[in-house]
């Protein structure tokens, strides 16, 4: 009886060891497995770790590219705006040498109204030399012809240089010839037949000059001896005291006081010379004509 139990516990014993061996094998199984599992995982984690890096990398390279974009845009903002201040600030100096130049100017044409020509001489009344200048040339009554200011290039009225080759009379006067020195600005001369026969008006000689002072109108064509800004004190301090001298009263501030200073003519009756007419302390009208 013993010798049949002891088979049966042999085979008891084998399937125990087979069992072992299949758990062990199992386990074996497992644990590689699970490290295979493991290492993808970590092999994993770490490529996502590295993308991930890369990505933050390249985000903070994008950020350091707007950075440093955003920084050359300020810059260059700054740069414009530096610019612009300087052209605001160029653009105030120029206004303000603009205005500096127009004042320049407007003094200039100022000075040129009211200066005396150099050219004349330091005598207002010069009965020898009854001169005045037009775009600095110098004109002399009794001496200078039509003609010859007409080849000068002065600017005349053309209305009135077409009666220019009309015939004088003898002993006689011609009409008015306008002189044009700004809008609705003018002077006058005429010319005069001394001769014993008639002669055509551009061959005479000049006999008067008349200009009407317009002291708020800037010319710089004609010019006197004298300036036009010129007082009555300034007239008499360096003509002397007139030959006669007017006063009209016309009230409401209109007061002429009228200065002439006139020379006997040696050929003809009468009298020549030059005469200023003051309006409320300002020269207002010139002429100064000739008689031999």
């Amino acid at each position: 009886m013993e010798e049949n139990q002891k088979p049966k516990s042999n085979k008891t014993i084998l399937i125990l060891i087979i069992l072992l061996v299949v758990i062990i094998v199992g386990l074996i199984g497992y644990i590689l497995l699970n490290g295979k599992k493991g290492e993808e995982s970590k092999s994993a984690n770490e490529t996502n770790t590295s993308a991930s890096k890369d990505v933050d990398e390249e985000k903070d390279e994008d950020k350091d590219k707007n950075k440093e974009k955003d920084t050359d845009e300020d810059e260059e903002s700054d740069s414009e705006s530096d610019e612009d201040d300087d052209k605001n600030s160029s653009s105030k100096f120029g206004s303000k040498k603009d205005s500096k130049d127009n004042d320049s100017k407007a003094n200039e044409s100022k000075e040129n109204k009211s200066s005396a020509s150099s050219s004349l001489g330091e005598k207002y009344v010069d009965y020898d030399n009854r001169s005045f200048e037009i775009n600095g040339k110098v004109y002399t009554l009794g001496k200078t012809t039509l003609q010859e200011m007409i080849d000068d290039g002065v600017p005349f009225e053309e209305n009135d240089l077409a009666n220019a080759n009309n015939n004088l009379n003898k002993n006689t006067e011609s009409q008015a010839f306008s002189i044009e020195l700004g809008e609705y600005y003018s002077a006058q001369v005429s010319v005069g037949n001394y001769s014993g026969e008639n002669m055509k008006i551009a061959d005479c000689t000049l006999s008067e000059i008349y200009l009407p002072v317009k002291q708020d109108q800037d010319q710089d064509i004609l010019s006197f001896a004298f300036p036009l800004t010129i007082t009555e004190d300034e007239l008499v301090k360096n003509a002397g005291e007139a030959t006669d001298k007017s006063n009209y009263d016309g009230g409401d501030d209109y007061k002429t006081v009228t200065y002439k200073y006139q020379k006997d003519s040696e050929k003809y009756i009468g009298s020549s010379g030059y005469t200023f007419e003051f309006l409320n302390g300002e020269l207002r009208y010139v002429t100064i004509n000739y008689k031999p």
